[in-house]
């Protein structure tokens, strides 16, 4: 998402929930130069998720209290006989940039036995039942794309359960099985100073579940409420404020998203070679250390570094 976005959104913001929510907003994305990253600018920025938080508390106190009291399912009884992955791209497959349909080519290749669907404007509607004012807020630019496909991946996964992968994901190993048997599952981190809410807790971009889980219908719900009574976003990154408002009020949740399993943190490590000469030793271990690694589509990647092609060269073009 452009900075262009985040500067109409903190006039939404001010002028529709807080002025005072909206500076700390801008405050926050200053955090990305790493000129800013210090800890006065961090205090900035835990201060904006507390009142991000407690507005969405406030207002979705009611949600919290029936989620308390739900029951949560069991985990292998209710896991789909079918395993489904999950991959967004609006326009169609054929459309998508060449990094995208490399990242989805990954993803087949690594499948291992599940079906592989990629979600279009075309066929979303054979998988699942989207309300109609999320569709025409998404038609009248109030929805972004990125938006809808926060909304879309929870609606997937609580209809059909199975993996959602961001088309940004590239896919290096045969996806274990364990993945689709889990009531949630995210890549799971060590905690860090990060601008995000979760500080790497989850990482929203890869996540799968089963239908009925208590952790994804709250999150269905909520993003279905949400929608239906705002016609502006309190910020960008919605769903992983409304996993931790999940996370700091329903203990149940809290214990699901805290006992995930250890991912590696070189999540990132791909991405951040894309641009170096390629270095097959350095690239296979990053490879071999992770299932999925993060790529970023925004970037315009180089073919030649320091006179040797660089990996984005040999990972996407010559493949």
């Amino acid at each position: 998402m452009s900075y262009g976005w985040f500067v109409k959104n903190w006039f939404r913001i001010g002028s529709r929930i807080s002025w005072k929510l909206s500076f700390k907003t801008l405050g926050g994305l200053l955090y990305f130069n790493p000129a800013f990253q210090n800890d006065r600018v961090y205090r900035i920025i835990e201060s904006k998720h507390e009142l991000v938080l407690s507005w969405l508390k406030e207002r979705y106190q009611y949600l919290l209290d029936k989620y308390k009291e739900t029951k949560d399912i069991e985990d292998l009884k209710e896991a789909p006989k079918e395993r489904k992955i999950w991959i967004m791209w609006w326009q169609g497959e054929e459309n998508a940039p060449i990094l995208i349909r490399k990242c989805i080519e990954s993803t087949r290749r690594n499948a291992n036995g599940a079906e592989v669907i990629v979600i279009t404007e075309k066929n979303y509607m054979d998988w699942v039942d989207i309300p109609n004012y999320i569709i025409e807020k998404h038609k009248k630019g109030i929805i972004s794309f990125a938006q809808l496909s926060d909304i879309m991946r929870i609606h997937l996964i609580a209809k059909h359960g199975g993996l959602w992968l961001d088309a940004t994901i590239w896919t290096s190993q045969p996806i274990p099985d364990d993945i689709f048997k889990m009531r949630f599952f995210t890549p799971h981190t060590k905690l860090r100073k990060t601008p995000f809410v979760q500080n790497d807790r989850m990482h929203c971009f890869i996540m799968a579940g089963l239908p009925g889980s208590k952790i994804i219908e709250f999150e269905r719900e909520f993003q279905d409420t949400y929608w239906k009574e705002n016609d502006v976003i309190i910020d960008y990154y919605l769903l992983d404020y409304s996993l931790m408002l999940a996370y700091y009020n329903i203990p149940e949740i809290k214990n699901e998203i805290d006992s995930l399993p250890y991912t590696s943190e070189t999540l990132y490590g791909l991405v951040e070679e894309m641009d170096r000469p390629y270095d097959k030793e350095r690239v296979n271990l990053l490879l071999k250390e992770n299932v999925f690694s993060k790529l970023n589509r925004y970037i315009k990647y180089k073919e030649i570094s320091k006179s040797k092609e660089t990996t984005y060269k040999k990972l996407i073009l010559d493949n």
